[in-house]
């Protein structure tokens, strides 16, 4: 059975390639390494301070985070404001937690889920209004009667 041998040039192009490869992930941003925003903001705090407890393998509360969408204040958006309030009450994570997280820590969480419910909230209102004005300007109120044309009343 012959070997096939390639040429030297085969292997500078995928030593080259590799090369490449790990130069441009040294160079990308800490915030590229994470796969999404949750988890550059607040994705580390869930995962230290809450999952042990509210995870797969037990549900204090019957409540679970990891199955929460990432997609806050668009998705499962009163359960992340039971998060936030549960937080910023003192309440979560508990007193006698091994590794609480700082109070600082705390208010960070609270701040950027509070945003995200608030742009939520935004993001909805503004789709309301659109569909209202585009239900004013075509003249056609929510029960369904065309504005734009009297109401024809028949006389027997």
């Amino acid at each position: 059975m012959k070997q096939a041998i390639l040429p030297a040039t085969t292997h500078r192009c995928n030593d080259m390639r590799s090369a490449t490869f790990l130069f441009a992930l040294l160079l990308l941003p800490e915030a590229a390494l994470y796969s999404s925003e949750f988890d550059l903001a607040v994705g580390v705090y869930f995962r230290k301070h809450c999952i042990s407890c509210h995870g797969s393998k037990k549900q204090q509360g019957e409540f679970r985070i990891d199955t929460l969408s990432e997609n806050v204040g668009v998705e499962d958006t009163a359960l992340w404001a039971e998060v936030r309030e549960r937080i910023s009450s003192g309440e979560m994570p508990p007193e006698d937690a091994v590794n609480p997280p700082t109070a600082e820590q705390n208010a960070e969480v609270v701040e950027w889920l509070s945003a995200r419910i608030k742009e939520g909230e935004a993001a909805r209102m503004a789709t309301r209004r659109r569909v209202s004005f585009q239900q004013h300007r075509v003249g056609r109120p929510i029960d369904g009667r065309d504005s734009r044309r009297p109401h024809q009343v028949r006389f027997a």
